[in-house]
């Protein structure tokens, strides 16, 4: 989309354990989850799930902007 602040997401160790956890418990399931996730968000961007963050440093959006944390809590469920 052009006119967009880019944005650039680079892989942390937390964020390696903790992908790889939620793929474990979740399995095969794992993949539909996020799918669902992400059909989500495109119809609410700031759903009940998230909350407002304070931006990381060296980081500026248009004053319209907000960062939010999603909030995902997954209960394995009955097989």
């Amino acid at each position: 989309m052009t006119g967009l602040t880019p944005f650039s997401i680079e892989k942390s160790d937390n964020f390696s354990r903790s992908f790889k956890k939620l793929a474990k418990v979740h399995g095969n399931n794992f993949v539909e989850l996020i799918a669902e996730v992400l059909q989500n968000l495109l119809e609410d961007q700031y759903p009940i799930n998230s909350r407002q963050e304070p931006l990381p440093s060296k980081i500026n959006l248009p004053d319209e902007w907000t960062f939010h944390k999603l909030e995902l809590k997954v209960g394995k469920g009955a097989s």
